[in-house]
């Protein structure tokens, strides 16, 4: 299969995909990524990049052209993809094949392509329930009065809905780092959303939410690990909590599920 995009998008992707930043490592934070791997699904001239580990998985779609109408799927090594993707600029075009290649039309790269993604269960899960969540909410955001939805994940019913800026959720989420433990809380009524992070009762910051959609009704849920990288470049974030479940994050073009931190 031969696809076609812009250099620039597919490197976006890919860095979001990996997630960098900070994760919970005990009683402090350690720099790490969700994974170097990005597992690819081209159908009907769409692009889904979808990269987990066993707690978390986000998906992303962007639209592509290619010469061919087939379902194709393949696994990239992610910073190997990205390093070899400087060298081009503009459009360029991805042949998939036993290896990739990279091509303008003047300079050739060839890259080899990963056999197997290390959690293959949770791409399953997120690919399988993509769409389903992600186009009720592009729906919604680009019809004018549209009621807010209520999405499902599994057997999830998701009744608590936040709308945020990625500017506001991301400022929350720096000011929590402070205590450098990359371990969140979030509590959300219909009268405030509190973002908070707590290594003990004397050491802890709790950043209170301004300027956002409130919820309709209740939840509290802690989650672990970074989601900067994710919202980043994001205008509008819709995110869905419910007491001891899974946080899911939702963008027009993208989703992340991150497994609820329970205390042991």
């Amino acid at each position: 299969m031969e696809i076609t995009m812009e250099k620039t998008k597919l490197e976006e992707i890919l860095e979001k995909a990996e997630m960098k930043g900070k994760y919970y490592d005990g009683n402090k934070s350690k720099n790490s990524a969700l994974s170097n791997y990005a597992y690819c699904l081209v159908e009907e001239n769409v692009l889904f990049v979808y990269n987990a580990d066993l707690t978390t998985a986000c998906g992303f779609r962007s639209e592509v052209q290619t010469n061919d109408e087939q379902m194709t799927t393949f696994i990239l090594d992610i910073a190997k993809t990205r390093a070899y993707l400087k060298p081009f600029d503009g459009e360029v075009r991805l042949l998939v094949g036993d290896f990739l290649t990279i091509t303008d039309g003047d300079e050739i790269a060839k890259l080899p392509l990963v056999t197997e993604h290390p959690s293959h269960d949770m791409i399953r899960l997120i690919s399988g329930r993509f769409l389903k969540v992600v186009d009720p909410i592009k729906d919604y955001n680009e019809e004018e009065d549209a009621v807010a939805p209520t999405i499902s994940f599994g057997k999830t019913e998701y009744d608590c809905h936040v709308q945020i800026s990625e500017r506001v959720l991301s400022d929350a989420m720096k000011a929590c780092d402070v205590v450098d433990l990359a371990r969140y809380k979030i509590d959300a009524t219909e009268e405030k959303v509190l973002v908070s992070s707590e290594r003990s009762v004397t050491d802890s910051f709790v950043y209170e939410i301004g300027d956002c959609v409130l919820p309709e009704s209740e939840a509290t849920m802690e989650f672990t690990g970074d989601i900067l990288k994710f919202i980043n470049g994001s205008k509008q974030i819709h995110m869905f909590l419910k007491d001891e479940s899974p946080l899911v994050l939702v963008t027009d073009d993208s989703m992340l599920v991150k497994a609820p931190y329970l205390a042991r």
